[in-house]
């Protein structure tokens, strides 16, 4: 499986972005990527030569791109990042401050967004209800089948869900995964035979609920239709 190094941030909350944003960088800090490798671009105060002079410039090591309100980037300096994101060695976190609502209006024309959002992770975070909390975000992913995206989330979910509190996280993830099997799969009663066998594993086996879940998930969207 092919990593995948973009995350992509939409809403308008933006203490639980930058909660979730410097989560990631902690993690990536296990990859080598420190402060002194991690670069903050605020989109509309930058021009095309800063963005090359960064990209251009690399290190043996890999490197974060951080680029806020990116919605604001001109189009020649997406083009640039694009290619660098083609190229695979960094990675680059993309922050817009773009309420969901607007979202699927932006998704259909900024090309950047076009041209990553398959291979991203995608968080929709906000306070109000239109918006999308984490959770949310794991069934938006759930529904365009996107494995790597699913055990990301899941990851997550479980390392800031209390101890007490995931054996609920569990059987909120069961019972969401078992709602989107879809009606016209082919496969649709192995699949509600995979979702009860992770069921009866959660109450009788002494394996981790997120590893019932991932081989859930894998099971789940790694299954052919």
């Amino acid at each position: 499986m092919v990593e995948k190094k973009s995350f992509v941030f939409v809403g308008k909350d933006y203490l639980s972005k930058k909660v979730k944003i410097d989560s990631i960088r902690t993690n990536l800090s296990e990859k080598g990527i420190s402060s002194n490798n991690t670069f903050i671009f605020f989109s509309s105060e930058i021009d095309l030569s800063q963005v090359v002079l960064h990209l251009d410039n690399m290190g043996f090591g890999c490197r974060l791109f951080i680029f806020k309100n990116a919605e604001a980037l001109d189009d020649k300096i997406k083009e640039k990042i694009i290619g660098a994101i083609n190229y695979g060695h960094d990675y680059f976190i993309f922050d817009y401050d773009t309420a969901l609502e607007e979202f699927n209006e932006l998704l259909a024309k900024d090309t950047l967004l076009t041209s990553i959002t398959d291979n991203s992770f995608m968080y929709r975070i906000g306070t109000l209800k239109k918006e999308y909390s984490l959770f949310q975000t794991f069934v938006y992913n759930l529904k365009r089948r996107d494995l790597s995206s699913c055990l990301f989330i899941i990851d997550q979910l479980f390392k800031e869900t209390p101890k007490k509190d995931q054996g609920l996280l569990a059987s909120g993830i069961l019972s969401v995964v078992l709602k989107n099997i879809d009606e016209s799969d082919l496969n649709r009663l192995k699949k509600i035979d995979f979702v009860f066998e992770a069921d009866r594993n959660l109450k009788d086996s002494t394996l981790k609920a997120q590893i019932i879940l991932t081989n859930l998930m894998v099971k789940i969207l790694g299954f052919s239709n």
